[in-house]
């Protein structure tokens, strides 16, 4: 059962990170603890089959952990827990690429100008995107060959470009073929950075599944169940808020007055 106390240091180094983002999102190991065993007991028996049993196990921890850190947090948060989350199960299971990765996140930090001049004809992309797409070909092969099929092709890659939603079109060219899933999210920030965001929910899609872009709606009768008298559900309300309505009709249906 390894791999399941793997995933579950995962799932709490994933959500305790957010307290970097904002001091509210502390979250205790008493508290993951609590919903890391409820998941557990929840998960789907599969006894006489062990790597059934181990995928029911590793699958209900992770979505008992995502749904109740994505309770707790704020919207513009989700995408970013998410996606660090999908990163470090690929790096748990030796499926990262850390260069692609820094790549997407930094791009070329240096103050030097780009090493090789930007075509005329590529005037479509920024300046900051041709360096950045330098920078790329100097990490790996692939960016290269992607780099030469722009140059010597351009109208191919001018039409994805053009694409409402390119992320979801694999690039032309024949290198395309031989890119990741991390390398696809950094040429889409070169190219179009204004599809990063697009990008990167589709890539936590397709690495982790559709409910990892699909945070949970509010379920108060869920929260409950993921409360406990030492673990009570704490509301902090924003101006208009007000889920007292909620809280009592859940409070007539399970009996309390």
């Amino acid at each position: 059962y390894t791999p399941v106390a793997r995933r579950g240091s995962i799932l709490y180094f994933a959500s305790s990170n957010l307290s970097i983002i904002n001091s509210m999102y502390e979250i205790s190991l008493d508290s993951f603890l609590n919903q890391f065993l409820k998941a557990l007991d929840d998960a789907i028996g599969t006894e006489n089959d062990l790597t059934a049993r181990l995928h029911s196990l590793i699958e209900s921890c992770t979505n008992q952990v995502y749904d109740f850190t994505c309770t707790g947090i704020f919207e513009c948060h989700k995408l970013t827990f998410a996606f660090q989350l999908t990163c470090m199960v690929l790096e748990e299971a030796g499926a990262l690429d850390k260069n692609a990765l820094s790549a997407f996140l930094k791009g070329d930090v240096s103050l030097e100008v780009a090493s090789e001049t930007k075509p005329d004809a590529l005037a479509w992309i920024s300046h900051s995107g041709w360096k950045d797409l330098i920078h790329l070909s100097k990490l790996n092969e692939v960016f290269t060959q992607v780099k030469n099929e722009l140059v010597t092709a351009m109208e191919p890659f001018k039409a994805w470009y053009d694409l409402e939603a390119p992320e979801e079109v694999p690039l032309p060219g024949n290198a395309s073929n031989s890119l990741s899933p991390m390398q696809q999210l950094c040429l889409v920030r070169v190219l179009r950075p204004d599809r990063s965001y697009n990008a990167v929910k589709h890539f936590v899609a397709k690495e982790m599944g559709e409910r990892f872009v699909q945070p949970p709606v509010i379920d108060y009768k869920r929260i409950y169940k993921q409360s406990s008298p030492l673990n009570p559900t704490l509301f902090i309300l924003s101006p208009g808020a007000d889920p007292q309505a909620d809280v009592q009709k859940l409070g007539d249906e399970l009996g309390f007055t």
